[in-house]
């Protein structure tokens, strides 16, 4: 009766933690409010079937550490990641499966100091 019990609870908190919002840390990246201030261009799209958010800014040392530290976080539960360098720019982008959605993340760093970061998906896919 034990292992019983054990399954189904096992099997419950398996289910509630895949339909879970993927809670990610570049999405929190646009709670902040420093992002709407002169030097960053902020665009934020929500639609039906479009959840659109970005940032563009340049030479902001300490926003560019932190976005570089989200993405290193939300890495590790993309099922596909790609990365590319050719010299002038480093972009990365990140693909999340979520409620059978999926989730685009993008970070481009230009050698001049410029870095943009989008998070882009159905909005079904944040719930």
């Amino acid at each position: 009766m034990k292992k019983i019990i054990t399954i189904a609870l096992t099997l419950i908190i398996s289910v509630v933690c895949h339909a879970a919002s993927p809670n990610l840390a570049c999405e929190k990246i646009f709670d902040r409010k420093d992002l709407r201030s002169p030097g960053h261009e902020l665009t934020i799209v929500t639609q039906p079937g479009n959840y659109f958010r970005s940032v563009s800014f340049s030479n902001n040392p300490k926003l560019e550490k932190d976005i570089e530290k989200a993405v290193e976080q939300d890495r590790k539960v993309a099922g596909n990641c790609v990365d590319r360098w050719d010299g002038e720019k480093h972009y990365t982008i990140l693909n999340i499966v979520n409620n059978g959605y999926t989730i685009n993340i993008g970070f481009y760093k230009e050698a001049d100091g410029s870095v943009r970061l989008f998070v882009q998906s159905d909005p079904e896919a944040f719930k």
